[in-house]
């Protein structure tokens, strides 16, 4: 099969319609040369019995010319002279002019036995050659020798190879639905898809995933009710017959035919106004239809491209540095980067089709802003379908867009400008990406609209620390802000203790650098919290350091680190904090007052505004997050009274031998370490760091590991990067999977998680788990 993209101009248009009766002329002093026609043929074309033959015809011009001259006839390689049909001394032309000398398969030497003079004879010599292995265009030579004819050359036949040749005007960009350009099939030869009145087919057949639309089954080709998919041109318009045609909701388009006659002139068959729809799987690119027919030649063509229009996305300003866990009612606090988002092809985007919009998992969307001068019908209702499906709890959105009224007339490029309201999870920084696709046809890939930094860096030295012993100093706590403002006025931070409790004691909280304020009768201690008051926001960014903290350790602590999270409402405004809606509290405002753009935070929505998630213990814009970074400030060196000492456990990568304590011991698949995370076993693991079997649990159904420690429990599953904590969600950098038929686990995430440390010694390859 000829695969081919093939593309017609309109003067390829042209000749394929009129080519039987073209002439080609070359004037010269002498004489005037004229071929009456130009022969479309196959590539078996045989002169010898063809009806149908073309003739160079010669005129004398301003002089006579004289009798008993010679000239000559050639041919190009690949074409033959039919010798039968010039006997030598035989004329051979209509005025007998002209008189054979000698013939060859290439060379008709004739010499001229009339004068032929201006305005006088006009003898016409037939042309009977046959094709013996040339394509393309064919040229006679004309060889003046000792005669007064002029010479040149002049076309005479287009030999094609195969019966048809098939193309298409253009190759349109087009949409689900959408209309490709008309489709073209010559006949290569005359006759070339004559059957002797017999009936023949050809189909067009389009890729598994789309279907025709518009293919009428019509088998009228004139008058008022002329057919919308076939027209014809050339010899085929007052001698083809339509059977059938069939192909609407299905991917294969077939025509039935008959031609009913021999014609006298190459025909032309046009498929027109043929429409495409897309499965939903379709992919994007081009779209290639395969052409077979009984004596229609195999080609593919490259019909149209489906779906490739893109959507410009473009930002208006800088990208914002928004503050990790910041809920507050300035916007600049809130609001990403404006989006301009505009259609590449005029009318590309689909109307009543879905719009998906994703941001990353630790962003929650609050509302919206649509603006755009050209359709301000379309921004309100844009706005309003966008915050129709904002409910404050989720990272995406989905609405179909509006009819193509609200959206605008579809030969202008429509385009609408949006500026999103987030609230970001408290200990997460990065870029903020916003992704958006759909079968609307608004593609945009990831675009980084605003990037998230936390609002403070916690600084300390770790120091080793014994159960049972009160009073063991700790270091000092440096904490710093990363722009001017981070610590909100009238707010409070808050240090909380993983393990044991601060002694009674108040530490000194001094501002080393910047300009922030501490209420200094707000510092206060209670158990495993230390809180103290902003009362002065920063207008450069400021350094906190809290000196003389001490630490009291009961017997019941497990070995490990002990850290301490650092947050407070001065630092997270968008935690649960266990009551209220945190919008509310940020805002300082009744709940019913509080907006994002045109997103109204509103328990009693009306039936054109509506509500946000308030239901649950996490509500709109909340994260089950109070701090921003947890810092190690210690190590217990000395196990727990009461518990049973955890002995390490040795483990080396890429080996299936290890070490607890001094017992060596194996298992079934050895750890390995994968973009940059070490996996092993799931049951060895555990069991590692003190988990008794019967803690260890397995659900074959859901691919779900449970473990339990301590009154702890943590669950993952197998393909998911959330590790659950006592109900909390935990994000990781990798999933839990399976090898070799065994669950093999982030190792570090899963022991940190219940109270164990793991070391990595990057020289032995072995990792320490206790």
């Amino acid at each position: 099969m000829n695969k081919t993209l093939k593309v017609m101009t309109s003067a390829a248009l042209l000749a394929g319609v009129v080519a039987p009766v073209a002439v080609t002329t070359v004037d010269a002093a002498n004489s005037k040369s004229i071929v009456d026609k130009v022969l479309y043929v196959a590539d078996d074309y045989d002169g010898e019995t063809a009806t149908n033959v073309n003739h160079l015809i010669i005129k004398a011009d301003d002089i006579t010319i004289t009798s008993q001259d010679t000239f000559r006839l050639s041919l190009p390689s690949g074409v033959k002279w039919v010798k039968d049909k010039y006997p030598e001394r035989k004329t051979t032309d209509s005025e007998a002019a002209f008189e054979v000398v000698s013939r060859t398969d290439r060379d008709l030497e004739l010499k001229i036995v009339k004068d032929l003079a201006k305005n006088g004879l006009e003898p016409q010599i037939p042309l009977y050659f046959k094709a013996d292995g040339a394509e393309g265009e064919v040229k006679v030579t004309v060889d003046p020798r000792d005669s007064k004819i002029s010479g040149g050359q002049y076309t005479i036949a287009v030999i094609g190879t195969g019966k048809t040749a098939s193309s298409i005007a253009s190759v349109k960009t087009i949409k689900d639905g959408g209309t490709i350009d008309d489709i073209r099939i010559d006949e290569t030869s005359i006759g070339a898809l004559y059957n002797k009145g017999g009936e023949q087919k050809l189909t067009l057949t389009l890729p598994s995933k789309f279907k025709w639309k518009n293919v009428s089954t019509s088998k009228t080709l004139t008058g008022d009710d002329a057919n919308k998919t076939i027209s014809l041109g050339g010899g085929f318009s007052n001698n083809f017959e339509i059977v059938e045609v069939t192909g609407n909701d299905d991917n294969k388009l077939t025509v039935k035919f008959k031609v009913k006659a021999d014609n006298q002139k190459i025909g032309t068959i046009y498929l027109k106004g043929l429409q495409i729809d897309a499965d939903r799987k379709a992919e994007f690119g081009e779209i290639e239809a395969d052409l077979d027919g009984d004596k229609v030649t195999s080609t593919t063509l490259v019909i149209a491209k489906y779906g490739d229009f893109g959507t410009e996305a473009s930002i208006k300003g800088d990208v914002p540095t928004l503050l990790a866990g910041r809920l507050t009612d300035v916007k600049k606090d809130v609001e990403t980067v404006e989006v301009t988002l505009k259609e590449r092809v005029a009318g590309s985007w689909l109307p009543g089709r879905s719009v998906d919009v994703e941001f990353p998992s630790w962003v929650k969307v609050l509302g919206v802003d649509v603006t755009n001068s050209k359709y301000p019908t379309a921004d309100s209702t844009i706005a309003r379908l966008f915050n129709d499906d904002i409910k404050g709890d989720s990272n995406e959105i989905s609405f179909n867009l509006p009819s193509e009224d609200v959206l605008g007339k579809t030969d202008n490029k429509r385009e609408f400008k949006v500026k999103f309201y987030v609230s970001t999870k408290a200990d997460v920084e990065g870029d903020l990406t916003v992704k958006i696709d759909g079968r609307a046809g608004i593609e945009v890939p990831e675009t980084v609209i605003a990037k998230v930094v936390a609002p403070v860096k916690v600084e300390t030295q770790k120091v080793d620390v014994r159960t049972g012993i009160k009073k063991q100093p700790l270091n000092d706590i440096v904490i710093t802000e990363t722009t001017k403002g981070a610590m909100l006025d009238k707010k409070t931070v808050q240090l909380k203790l993983s393990d044991g409790k601060f002694t009674d004691e108040k530490p000194t909280i001094t501002v080393k650098e910047g300009n922030v304020k501490i209420k200094a009768d707000s510092v206060n201690v209670d158990g495993g919290v230390l809180t103290f008051d902003i009362d002065g926001e920063s207008t450069r960014a400021s350094q906190i350091v809290v000196s003389g903290l001490s630490l009291d350790l009961n017997r019941a602590v497990p070995e490990g680190e002990v850290q301490v999270e650092v947050g407070g409402d001065a630092i997270v405004q968008n935690s649960t904090f266990g009551d209220g809606w945190a919008i509310a509290k940020a805002f300082g405002k009744p709940k019913t007052e509080a907006s994002f753009g045109k997103k109204k935070y509103n328990e009693e929505a009306s039936d054109d505004v509506a509500s946000y998630n308030l239901a649950g213990k996490v509500d709109a814009g909340e994260f089950d997050r109070e701090y921003v970074v947890k810092k190690a400030v210690a190590t217990v060196v000395t196990p727990a009274d009461g518990n049973a000492t955890v002995v390490p456990a040795t483990f080396t990568i890429g080996s299936t031998t290890y070490k607890v304590g001094e017992v060596e011991k194996t298992m079934d698949v050895a750890p390995f370490v994968e973009a940059g995370r070490t996996f092993m076993p799931v049951r060895y693991v555990a069991e590692a760091i003190g988990i008794s079997k019967e803690n260890i649990l397995w659900d074959q159904a859901t691919q779900t590991a449970t473990f339990i420690k301590a009154g702890n429990v943590a669950q993952l599953k197998v393909g998911s990067k959330t590790l659950t904590v006592n109900g909390a969600n935990i994000s990781m950098d990798t999933a839990a999977k399976v090898k070799d038929g065994r669950t093999v686990i982030p190792v570090r995430f899963v022991a940190q998680a219940l109270g164990a440390s793991v070391n990595y010694d990057e020289a032995n390859k072995t990792v320490t788990v206790k």
